[in-house]
């Protein structure tokens, strides 16, 4: 059985809905559709997908890149971590497809 979670609804006088009121009609329509989306589970799994597929390639292919610029892009290392950058990118996207967030 879930655990109910206590959600204290916003009121009309709260910051947020008062920092909204005071952008222009074009910045509040993004805000409005932002406010809208970052509370729509789907859009939260896909910006985590898009972080962790940034944080990949900031923390290893970023590196491997360098590494074959300066010896080659066609060596077994290089290869080999193409075939292993590719196996992690489709396991993040068919485990995003399959709904198991």
């Amino acid at each position: 059985m879930s655990e109910s979670k206590n959600i204290e609804m916003p009121y009309r006088g709260a910051t947020e809905y008062k920092e909204i009121e005071k952008f222009s009609g074009y910045s509040f329509t993004h805000s409005i559709v932002y406010e809208f989306a970052r509370r729509n589970k789907n859009v939260e799994n896909i910006l985590n997908l898009l972080n962790s597929l940034h944080f990949l390639y900031e923390n290893d292919i970023k590196n491997e890149l360098e590494y074959c610029k300066k010896n080659g892009f066609n060596t077994q290392r290089a290869k080999e971590k193409t075939e292993e950058f590719k196996k992690l990118i489709c396991t993040g996207i068919l485990y995003f497809k399959q709904d198991k967030y």
